[in-house]
């Protein structure tokens, strides 16, 4: 190890993953932690590696330590729920999505975090209450509403779908909420762009987004799977798109 900063081994680590060589930032991590032991950040990316490097274990405890070394550290949330929510941690994931609600009542983006992992997880009426209060902590942002419809859909509240499709579609994303962990997120899970192009009178499913929870993809936005990322339907209209070009080109030759 040189005499570079741990800021150096992270921003390295951050270079690599850019790049897809997550193997070769783990050693680069390893060298920040030597440096920085209760960095928030260097944590949070060590558990993201740790989970797309298929070790769970590791993964969930730099993810904790990251959120007890800077209680409220909005990468160390985030990050925590993708670990979560992507190792299929049922209990685990509620329960932090019920700590963070507690801890952080006023936080708005806490709130979104918890609401987020209820929309993978359900939770009832504490869901729907979690999910209000994200659009009223933060009324300007598409994905409170976003996950709200998607909260309140398996609750068969359509109008309250409808509603929140229809404000995710017209509102433009925060900074940095297609980049990084949430962009995995929304990937696996679904975002705003996966929801259907309907208006405020064609925006939901009749019964609520019931039967695409199911496992259909659905007028909602449901992914086709809780692992899905939402390839399938993107293939489907480049081949759409490819077919018709090869057919105007046809006709253009006659």
């Amino acid at each position: 190890m040189s005499g570079e900063t741990a800021d150096v081994y992270l921003s390295r680590a951050r270079l690599l993953i850019d790049l897809g060589h997550w193997t070769d930032a783990v050693e680069e991590l390893t060298f920040a932690r030597a440096l920085a032991p209760e960095d928030a950040d260097i944590l949070a990316l060590s558990a993201l590696v740790s989970a797309h490097e298929g070790r769970a274990g590791e993964a969930a405890e730099f993810a904790a330590a990251a959120t007890d070394a800077a209680p409220g550290h909005d990468e160390a949330i985030i990050t925590r729920a993708w670990v979560l929510a992507s190792s299929d941690n049922r209990a685990g994931a509620v329960a932090f999505a019920e700590e963070l609600l507690r801890d952080f009542a006023t936080s708005a983006y806490a709130t979104l975090v918890a609401t987020a992992l209820f929309s993978v997880f359900g939770g009832g009426q504490l869901a729907l209450d979690a999910a209000w209060e994200a659009v009223r902590l933060a009324p300007a942002d598409p994905d409170a509403h976003w996950l709200l419809a998607r909260i309140a859909a398996p609750m068969g509240l359509a109008q309250v779908v409808e509603e929140g499709v229809f404000h995710a579609r017209q509102l433009p994303p925060f900074p940095g909420r297609r980049a990084g962990v949430w962009k995995l997120w929304w990937d696996r899970f679904g975002g705003v762009e996966s929801a259907s192009a309907g208006s405020r009178t064609g925006g939901s499913r009749a019964d609520g987004g019931r039967g695409a929870r199911d496992g259909a993809a659905g007028d909602g936005g449901w992914p086709a799977g809780r692992g899905g990322d939402g390839w399938g339907g993107i293939l489907k209209v480049a081949a759409v798109v490819f077919a018709v070009g090869l057919l105007l080109a046809w006709l253009a030759a006659r």
